[in-house]
C-alpha cells in the first residue's frame, strides 16, 4: 500500500473516539443531483451522488442510497434497483450485525452491470469486473470480506489505491484495508487503517472491533478495552464482544474481572480455543492445576504444537501437579519446535535441575549459555546460584543473588540470601536480611533462626539471643529448628560441661546437625579425648564426605595416630 495510516496510541484513540461518539455524525451526502449546476445532466449528478453515498459506507449514507435509488425519478427502474441491490450487499458483507429485512429488498436484474459485477465478486471472478471504474473498483474491495485468499487481498488492494485517487472518503476501503492487514499479521499497520475506517464514520462498528482484535496482538491491551468501551452499549451482549472483553482483560492482568467473562464466552462456544488456553492459564495461577488439565487436553486436540500452550501444559505439569516426567517429555517436544526460544530453554533448564545428576549437569550446560548471552537471565541465575551452594562457594553464591535481585527484583529467598550473606562474611547484609525476614515472618522458624545467629555469632547480644531463643524453644517447633536453636544456644554456655550437654540435646533433636557434630568434635579434640572427637567427626564425614573443612579435622586427627575410614 502507498498510504498506511500511522499507528495511534491507545489514550489517544480512546480521546478520539469518545469525542466522535459525543458528536453528532456528519450530514450525509444528499448527491449532487439535488442542486445540479444548470446544464449539467441531472440523471448523471443523481447517480453520481448515489454512488458516493454507497461508497461512504456507513450504515445512514447507504440506507440513505437505497431511499433515493428507489424515489428517484431521473433514473432508469433497473439503474435504481441496481444501486439499492449493491447497497444492500454492502450492508450484508460490511455489517454482519445489522439484520437486513428480505422484504425491505426488491428484487433486482441480474442482467444489470452492477448486479454481475457483484455475482462475479460472489464467485471470486475478480478480473470479470471493470477495472478504473470507481464504483466498481470499490465493489472489488468488498470482495475482502467475502474471502481471505491472498489473491483477492493482492486485486482489492490495487482496487482500493485506484478507488483512492477519487479522493471521495470510504469508511469500507479503509475498513477493508484494516482487514487485509490483520491477516497478513502487520497489526499495526491494521489499526492504523481501523482508526482511519472509524474517523472517516462513527457507525462503523467493525472498525472497532477491529482495532480491538489488533491491538490484542500490538499488544495493546488497554488500546482493545478504549475499543470495546465504546462498542459495549450497543454490543455488549454479543458473543463477539464477550470474547474480545474477556482477552482484552486477560490480557491486561485483570485476572479476577477476566475469569468470569471468558468462562462465559466459553459456555456459549466451548470451541473458542483461545478462550481455552486462557482460562487454563487463570486456574493454573490460580493453582487449580487439576481442574486446568482438561482444558489443556483439550486445547492439544486443536493446536497441540503451539508454543504458549506447551509452556503452559508443562508448567502444570511441574511444579504444578509435580509431573515433572511429564514437564520434561513436552519441554524437550518444545524445544525442538523452537529452537533457540529462550522462555523454552528457561523452563526446561528449571526442570533438568530438579533431576538426576545428568540432567542437573545438562541444566548448567544451559544456565552457562543463557548467562554468556544474557547476565541478567533470572532463570540461569537461579541454576548457577544453586549450584554455588552445592559447592559452598559462598562467596560466589552471595555476588549472584545481587545480580539475580537486580534481574528479578520480585526475587526473594531469605533462607538462601541469609545464608551466602553470612558464609561469606558479608555480615553487615546477613543482619539486614535476617531483620528484614524477622520483620515479615516474625513466627517463621527460618526467620527466628535467622534473628537468633546473628544476635548470637555477630552481635553477641547474650541477653536478646537468651530471651529468643528460650520463647522459641518453650514454643515447640520442628525438631530441625529446635536442633539449630540449641546449637546457638550452646554458645550462651557459661561452662564447658554445660556446652556439650546443650549441643547433645541439638543431638537428640537431629542427628545430622552438621555444626553441632562439628562443634563437639573441637571441644574433644581440644581436651585431647581423641576417641570421642573420632566418634563425632565420623558422623560428620558420613553427612558430608567432600566438605573441607572435616577433611582438615580428619588429617589433624591422623596426625594423632587416629585413623579414620
Amino acid at each position: 500500500m502507498n498510504r498506511v495510516p500511522p499507528p495511534i496510541p491507545a489514550a489517544a484513540v480512546l480521546a478520539m473516539l469518545l469525542a466522535a461518539c459525543a458528536t453528532t455524525p456528519a450530514p450525509v451526502p444528499e448527491g449532487t443531483a439535488l442542486q445540479a449546476p444548470a446544464g449539467a445532466d441531472a440523471a448523471a449528478a443523481e447517480r453520481a451522488g448515489i454512488e458516493r453515498l454507497i461508497e461512504r459506507g456507513e450504515p445512514s449514507s447507504l440506507a440513505k442510497a437505497v431511499e433515493l435509488a428507489r424515489s428517484s425519478a431521473r433514473l432508469p427502474k433497473d439503474d435504481g434497483a441496481a444501486y439499492a441491490y449493491a447497497a444492500f450487499e454492502t450492508v450484508r458483507v460490511v455489517y454482519p450485525m445489522t439484520v437486513v429485512s428480505p422484504s425491505a429488498e426488491s428484487p433486482a436484474p441480474q442482467s444489470h452491470p452492477i448486479v454481475s459485477a457483484i455475482g462475479a465478486i460472489r464467485m471470486g471472478k475478480l478480473d470479470a469486473v471493470p477495472a478504473g471504474v470507481p464504483f466498481m473498483d470499490f465493489l472489488v474491495v468488498l470482495s475482502v470480506f467475502r474471502s481471505d485468499s491472498p489473491e483477492t487481498a493482492r486485486v482489492a488492494v490495487l482496487a482500493a489505491e485506484r478507488f483512492r485517487v477519487t479522493g471521495n472518503p470510504s469508511t469500507v476501503v479503509e475498513l477493508a484495508m484494516g482487514l487485509v492487514n490483520e491477516r497478513k499479521e502487520d497489526f499495526v499497520a491494521a489499526d492504523g487503517f481501523f482508526t482511519a475506517a472509524y474517523v472517516v464514520s462513527n457507525e462503523c462498528y467493525p472498525a472497532l472491533f477491529g482495532s480491538a482484535r489488533v491491538r490484542l496482538r500490538i499488544p495493546d491491551a488497554e488500546g482493545a478495552l478504549a475499543a470495546l468501551a465504546l462498542l459495549e452499549p450497543s454490543f455488549g451482549s454479543t458473543l463477539e464482544w464477550r470474547k474480545l472483553e474477556g482477552a482484552a482483560l486477560y490480557r491486561a492482568s485483570r485476572f479476577e474481572e477476566a475469569l468470569p467473562v471468558v468462562t462465559n464466552a466459553l459456555t456459549e462456544d466451548p470451541f473458542a480455543s483461545d478462550l481455552i488456553l486462557m482460562r487454563a492459564d487463570m486456574l493454573y495461577r490460580m493453582g487449580l492445576y487439576r481442574q486446568a488439565q482438561p482444558l489443556l487436553d483439550a486445547y492439544a486436540n486443536v493446536r497441540p504444537n503451539d508454543r504458549d500452550f506447551l509452556l503452559l501444559r508443562a508448567r502444570n505439569y511441574y511444579p504444578g501437579l509435580k509431573k515433572r516426567d511429564e514437564a520434561l517429555r513436552t519441554l524437550r517436544k518444545a524445544a525442538s519446535l523452537y529452537p533457540g526460544d529462550r522462555d523454552i530453554e528457561s523452563e526446561l533448564s528449571l526442570v533438568l535441575s530438579a533431576g538426576t545428576q545428568e540432567e542437573r549437569a545438562e541444566a548448567l550446560v544451559m544456565a552457562a549459555r543463557m548467562f554468556a548471552t544474557d547476565p541478567a537471565n533470572a532463570t540461569a541465575l537461579s541454576i548457577l546460584l544453586d549450584e554455588d551452594v552445592r559447592l559452598r562457594d559462598w562467596a560466589s553464591a552471595a555476588a549472584r543473588i545481587d545480580r539475580l535481585r537486580a534481574a528479578d527484583p520480585s526475587w526473594k529467598d531469605r533462607a538462601q540470601a541469609f545464608a551466602a550473606y553470612h558464609k561469606a562474611g558479608r555480615i553487615a547484609e546477613a543482619a539486614a536480611e535476617a531483620e528484614a525476614w524477622f520483620a515479615e515472618e516474625p513466627g517463621g522458624e527460618g526467620a527466628i533462626a535467622a534473628m537468633a545467629r546473628v544476635l548470637v555469632l555477630d552481635r553477641k547480644d547474650r541477653k536478646a539471643a537468651a530471651e529468643l531463643i528460650s520463647k522459641s524453644l518453650a514454643a515447640g517447633g520442628s525438631p530441625g529448628f529446635r536442633s539449630e536453636l540449641l546449637y546457638l544456644q550452646s554458645f550462651l554456655q557459661s561452662g564447658e560441661d554445660a556446652t556439650i550437654a546443650t549441643l547433645r540435646s541439638s543431638l537428640i533433636e537431629n542427628i545430622e546437625n552438621l555444626e553441632a557434630l562439628t562443634a563437639l568434635y573441637d571441644i574433644f579434640y581440644r581436651k585431647g579425648d581423641y576417641k570421642q572427637a573420632r566418634f563425632y567427626l565420623k558422623l560428620a564425614l558420613s553427612l558430608e564426605p567432600g566438605d573441607t573443612e572435616l577433611a582438615r579435622r580428619r588429617n589433624e586427627l591422623m596426625l594423632k595416630g587416629v585413623a579414620l575410614p
